[in-house]
């Protein structure tokens, strides 16, 4: 079962995705298809870990200021896997540090999209309203925030 490590680790993590690959996996079981199999799960790890090299890229940038480059990187891991929640709010926090409130926005609204019981991504929306002086708003997305919280994802570059 060593082939398939990666393939787990990629659908603890983006079990969406995984469930299409899964359903690839089985019908490729199903009869002698082991060399398709095994280029599909290579196809599956390659792409895995273009999306760890773009977020892990768009962490460091972040961490070192570079929101441009930070904003690049985690469009490019979006850009892998749209699902990608984690990569919109990473967007949105680079967004939000360059004072770009409107992109900012868009960035977290896709989060709240895609995940919406993100409480950071709230959080993140309260605090570009707050930014724009837009306090009724901001209100809104502050009580979502409260509803939603769990004490962060772990996942974010801050």
């Amino acid at each position: 079962m060593q082939i398939f490590a990666p393939f787990y680790r990629f659908y603890s993590r983006y079990p969406s995705i995984g469930r299409d690959i899964l359903r690839e996996i089985v019908f490729y079981t199903e009869g002698d298809h082991a060399p398709r199999l095994q280029a599909s799960i290579a196809r599956i790890q390659a792409g895995h870990d273009a999306l760890k090299k773009a977020f892990d890229e768009g962490v460091a940038a972040s961490r070192t200021g570079d929101h441009d480059t930070a904003i690049a990187r985690f469009t490019a891991a979006a850009a892998l896997m749209p699902n990608c929640h984690d990569c919109y709010y990473n967007i949105g926090v680079a967004h939000a540090a360059k004072q770009n409130y409107a992109d900012a926005e868009v960035a977290f609204k896709k989060v709240i999209e895609l995940k919406p019981d993100s409480g950071e991504a709230y959080t993140g929306l309260a605090n570009v309203y707050n930014a724009q002086k837009k306090f009724d708003l901001a209100g809104e997305a502050s009580a979502n925030a409260s509803k939603y919280s769990t004490g962060g994802s772990g996942a974010e570059a801050e």
